[in-house]
């Protein structure tokens, strides 16, 4: 170095210090954890809490479901018993027994002795075109003309 050098660091002295007042105390408020910061034990406990209370609400809407579907089995048996016994009245009423009660008292009806079953038709076999004539010339018709 040179000498030129060594004296052109020239220390000064430090400035006398004045008493400062000391900065008053605060309350520090406490940091907030984020869900980051919590120990994995915490998280797991969390989610297996989460887990049971999903399953234990699963679980309450299952039941609310049966006892919805016991109520609509209960109305159909309901339902189906008023329909058989519907039908056992609409079977007593339509019995060829009581017709022939009522309309043997009421019209006067005898039962017929000449026919004992009614022909059987082959359905499989088709029946042949009636002939149609035309009214004879000098007759009306019971229904008036087309217009």
């Amino acid at each position: 170095m040179s000498p030129a050098q060594s004296t052109a660091r020239v220390t000064q002295a430090p400035a006398p210090r004045q008493r400062q007042r000391p900065t008053p105390l605060q309350v520090v408020g406490t940091r907030r954890r984020s869900l980051l910061s919590l120990s994995p034990a915490v998280v797991g406990i969390g989610c297996i809490f989460g887990a049971l209370v999903v399953v234990v609400g699963g679980y309450g809407m299952l039941a609310q479901g049966q006892v919805r579907l016991q109520r609509v089995q209960g109305a159909l048996a309901v339902a189906e018993a008023q329909h058989a016994r519907d039908v056992l009245q609409a079977s007593v009423l339509e019995s060829p027994v009581r017709f022939e009660g009522v309309t043997g008292a009421a019209y006067h009806l005898v039962p017929a002795t000449g026919v004992g079953e009614l022909a059987a038709v082959n359905l499989q076999v088709p029946l042949p075109t009636p002939a149609v004539l035309p009214a004879p010339a000098g007759t009306s018709s019971a229904q008036p003309p087309r217009k």
